[in-house]
């Protein structure tokens, strides 16, 4: 009969005893790598993801060339659009500003033109009143300065009736010896011409001295008396 020894009966039953652990060790070995494996999968993820989120956020921190771009043009387009309707604001206005000085030109040019016209009005007006009077006067001295008696009592009779139209108070009672002068042969005295001169010398003076100096302005221009 063989007998077995401690020793190898021990190792004989060692090795089958072994390889359960064995094969658990290498599952937890197993195990260990696949969750180290997996750790380092999510710390790759999350710095990924971190990475990416910090490029984004960077992106977006980071302003746009082509924004950049848009804006300015914006801003450019906006500027340009401002300048024109500030110059056409510059525009409107020199144009107002002409127009109302050639308005004003304008009124003064008719008030000036008016204005000339009333004065060349008047001095043409006291011209003529002028010239009027002096031909009216030299004719009355003519009528007044005859060498026939008779003519020029007629004349200073028709003078004292052009004045009698302007004064109430004078009379004319030389109606017959006008009358006589006119329509006869007899030749008037001179006492009779003296009075009737004298008479229409005081009927001046009456008219002179009754009336103001815009009507004897009138009597001497327009009427012509004196």
């Amino acid at each position: 009969m063989i007998e077995a020894t401690p020793g190898s009966g021990g190792s004989s039953w060692s090795e089958p005893m072994d390889e359960p652990a064995a094969g658990k060790a290498e599952e937890t070995n197993q195990q260990n790598i696949e969750e180290q494996k997996s750790n380092s999968n999510d710390q790759q993820g999350s710095n990924s993801s971190g990475s990416q989120s910090s490029q984004q956020n960077s992106q977006s921190s980071e302003p746009n060339p082509e924004n950049k771009e848009q804006k300015s043009q914006c801003n450019t387009q906006s500027n340009s659009e401002n300048k024109q309707t500030e110059k056409k604001k510059k525009k409107k206005t020199k144009k107002d500003i002409k127009k109302k000085e050639v308005q004003n030109q304008s009124e003064d040019h008719k008030v000036i033109f008016i204005v000339i016209i009333f004065v060349l009005f008047f001095v043409i007006a006291t011209i003529i009143l002028v010239l009027r009077r002096k031909y009216l006067l030299k004719q009355r001295e003519k009528l007044l300065s005859q060498e026939n008696i008779n003519k020029k009592y007629i004349a200073y009779y028709d003078y004292l009736n052009e004045l009698k139209q302007y004064n109430s108070e004078i009379e004319n009672n030389y109606r017959y010896i006008a009358l006589k002068a006119a329509y006869s042969n007899t030749v008037i005295l001179q006492e009779e011409l003296d009075e009737i001169r004298n008479y229409v010398e005081e009927c001046l003076t009456l008219i002179q001295e009754n009336n103001s100096s815009l009507k004897l302005l009138i009597y001497q221009y327009i009427y012509v008396l004196f």
